[in-house]
């Protein structure tokens, strides 16, 4: 009786250190995904975090626009392992984020993210070197956006694409000639085209000929046109 205790003890004792071992090793508060930031305007860079219990590789889907893989090296514990990535949304939508084991999407944990256009553009009109001439403006900053390029309908059935360029204080078009009297509505477009999307913003104003003499700030806006996934 007095062995049988002893091996009893001893077997308790030389299996306490492992079950500790293997309870710290799985410990694991379950799956977890988190992004930064939440919201912002276009293009909005994003940083995704989280963690998941021991798996081969995990697959961060980024709304449908780009599928993450990282994979993960055994070190013989069943733990929590932490992932992330980093990824760009240039396009305005609502995007969800999953990430689960590589094979299992329907096991997801999820997050999302709002993308919001820019603010629809300041337009100006202003005369050109003729009282029949005139041309569009905005502020620096909108010619800095990251468009792909820029048109603008002059209202009488033309229409061209332009590079902004300086002028005075704004940047605007090129001058434009009408050939008649009368009051047009002009349109200025920034095309946004991307891997993922394609999407415009577009705002208007009111060019009157002859006798657009000083700057006219657009009193009819545009609206923003937007396709993503």
């Amino acid at each position: 009786m007095r062995r049988l205790t002893f091996l009893l003890s001893l077997s308790a004792i030389l299996l306490a250190p492992i079950s500790n071992a293997f309870a710290t090793c799985c410990e694991c508060s379950g799956s977890r995904i988190a992004a930064s930031p939440t919201t912002g305007i276009a293009p909005l860079d994003v940083l995704v975090t989280g963690s998941t219990f021991w798996t081969g590789a995990v697959e961060i889907d980024m709304g449908g626009e780009k599928t993450y893989v990282r994979q993960f090296v055994w070190d013989g514990c069943y733990s929590c392992v932490d992932f992330s990535v980093g990824h760009t949304f240039r396009c305005p939508g609502t995007y969800q984020i999953k990430a689960y084991d590589t094979g299992y999407p329907e096991y997801a944990t999820i997050t999302s993210v709002t993308v919001a256009p820019p603010a629809v553009p300041t337009l100006f009109v202003f005369a050109g070197d003729t009282a029949y001439e005139a041309y569009l403006a905005t502020y620096w900053y909108v010619a800095q956006r990251p468009f792909s390029y820029a048109t603008v309908d002059w209202g009488d059935e033309t229409s061209e694409a332009f590079v902004f360029a300086q002028r005075d204080l704004y940047f605007g078009t090129p001058n434009h000639l009408y050939a008649a009297d009368g009051e047009y509505t002009a349109t200025l477009t920034l095309h946004y085209d991307n891997p993922y999307c394609s999407w415009k913003q577009s705002v208007t104003a009111t060019v009157k000929v002859p006798g657009t003499t000083t700057a006219t700030e657009a009193s009819t806006w545009g609206g923003v046109k937007a396709k993503y996934r």
